[in-house]
């Protein structure tokens, strides 16, 4: 009954941190993204206050 505990405990501790690692990631992924949105939002005003001067 202990062990079974103890296996148990050590399934849902490997268990969250796989699920940690993968929410991580997913967040640099939306973070990288979001950054190039920016990034293309900018070049795009940049250009358009060429245009305009």
């Amino acid at each position: 009954m202990k062990k079974q505990k103890l296996k148990d405990a050590e399934k849902r501790k490997k268990y969250e941190a796989e699920k940690a690692k993968l929410e991580n990631i997913a967040k640099k992924r939306q973070r990288e993204e979001r950054r190039e949105r920016y990034r293309e939002e900018d070049k795009q005003k940049k250009r358009t206050r060429q245009r305009l001067e």
